[in-house]
């Protein structure tokens, strides 16, 4: 509620027209005057759980696409990073995403194929169209695999990947290094259309708040300065408002029609969309960095009741495109369990489930996607879906510490036991579940990750566990 007033204060003083509704989902929670035509209308989303036990993850974008949205969360955000020392992830547990992840226009798309640069999310409203950006097309892939691997980077002094690539061992610990044999470093030294945005000034923006090394925020060109200065510069602020209103402008445009969108080409979705994107999603806060692990964790594993229509024809029709979406996000959640690999093994379980869950989806829907099997989604499967690699069960037991019964629940054997089996493995056993590494467990995951016969690669991961750690 609070957010809400926030959101009508603000608009009601920066539009010229005072007038905004404001959604929950397809719900009207907040009109400010019903006799005017509503100058915005902005719907917000509660993505995954919504019980006090959970974080909430709320997303918000408006139709017409406006930058207003960017800056409403941008200040909420900094107000909490600024007045109260802590993010609102800290102090009460809510991430808010403005980013423009949608796109809207009037216009069908000519092809939606392995090719086409956009997903249609089959979601009509009022003749407009709603569309999600193929990251599986084999343009955007490489860039998307990269930034899946942006997580390791946070042990450098400047999220390099050069930086990264040139230590011996990960996390100062024998159990896992850094890849040497990977395909990474000749991404992002080739590709350099794609990191436009991730160059930052030479110059320290004023609001610094007791950083030890100033000399670590002057990144050099492709690097990304430290989580430190991250966190800890006003500056900062403004950059992601900067990033986002960027990526809004042709989001803006393909809905007034100024820019057709099929007439869009990749060298401006990488420029003009996803270049301003990555930037912005690195200052943000515990947020996925690449658009197929979003659009998995949302579309296929939160939301495949909105989603029935898309996921028939990507599984059926856009099968390519589908693969590299998946593996991308197999890939990135994977990364984010090392964020509690520091913690004791029981908690960190607790931690990584929700990850393992989605790794585990992810990896089911490419073996699905492997197979000769025709598989067609409706109403009374949505349930068998979403258990895909025992998905619901793994985040029910492990996670929520429910009593689940239905882990049978799957399509012709298409799930990934080997992944539960992890857990299994450790919590069966008092003396491994009390006395081992967090780092034995992200081994065993890798492993299964790059032998499943996934497409994952180990040259997509930008760290390897060692055989036989000394």
């Amino acid at each position: 509620m609070t957010l809400i007033l926030f959101i009508h204060f603000y608009a009601s003083v920066e539009s010229e027209k005072p007038n905004i509704i404001i959604y929950k989902a397809d719900q009207i929670i907040f009109q400010s005057n019903i006799e005017i035509e509503p100058t915005i209308k902005i719907i917000y989303q509660m993505v995954g759980a919504e019980d006090v036990t959970s974080d909430y993850d709320v997303t918000i974008f408006s139709i017409p696409p406006n930058s207003l949205i960017a800056e409403v969360t941008t200040i909420f955000s900094h107000a909490f990073t600024f007045g109260l020392k802590e993010p609102s992830s800290v102090i009460f547990d809510t991430n808010v995403y403005s980013h423009p992840v949608y796109f809207f226009s009037k216009l069908k798309l000519s092809s939606n194929a392995n090719n086409a640069l956009f997903i249609d999310l089959n979601d009509i409203q009022n003749g407009i169209s709603k569309y999600f950006i193929n990251s599986g097309n084999e343009q955007f892939y490489d860039n998307e695999i990269l930034f899946s691997n942006l997580l390791y980077m946070e042990i450098t002094d400047k999220y390099s990947l050069s930086d990264l690539l040139n230590q011996k061992k990960f996390i100062k610990n024998p159990l896992f290094s850094v890849n040497g044999n990977n395909d990474l470093s000749t991404l992002f030294n080739s590709r350099d259309d794609n990191f436009g945005e991730l160059k930052l000034d030479n110059n320290i923006p004023n609001g610094n708040l007791g950083i030890k090394n100033k000399s670590l925020c002057l990144a050099d060109i492709y690097n990304l300065s430290n989580k430190e200065c991250k966190e800890g510069l006003e500056g900062f602020a403004s950059v992601r408002l900067e990033s986002d209103t960027k990526a809004t402008q042709i989001v803006s445009d393909i809905y007034n029609n100024k820019t057709n969108i099929n007439d869009i080409n990749s060298t401006q979705i990488i420029t003009q969309y996803i270049s301003p994107m990555r930037k912005s999603l690195w200052y943000a806060d515990e947020t996925y960095h690449t658009f197929s692990a979003y659009f998995h964790v949302i579309h296929c594993c939160a939301t495949p009741h909105d989603n029935i229509n898309i996921i028939n024809h990507l599984l059926n029709n856009m099968k390519d495109s589908f693969k590299n979406i998946c593996r991308v996000s197999a890939i990135e959640n994977f990364a984010f369990m090392f964020h509690y690999y520091k913690i004791d093994i029981i908690t960190f379980i607790k931690k990584i489930a929700k990850y393992l869950a989605r790794v585990s989806h992810a990896c089911a829907l490419l073996q699905l996607l492997n197979s000769n099997s025709k598989y067609e989604l409706s109403p009374d499967k949505l349930s068998e879906f979403k258990n895909f690699g025992l998905h619901t069960h793994i985040t029910d037991k492990y996670k929520n510490n429910k009593q689940y019964t239905n882990s049978n629940l799957s399509y012709n054997g298409i799930f990934t036991p080997e992944f539960e089996n992890i857990f299994k493995t450790y919590t069966n056993s008092s003396h491994l579940y009390t006395n081992s590494s967090p780092l034995n467990i992200l081994k065993q995951i890798y492993n299964s990750i790059v032998n499943g016969g996934f497409g994952i690669t180990e040259s997509m991961i930008c760290i390897k566990p060692h055989i036989n750690p000394v």
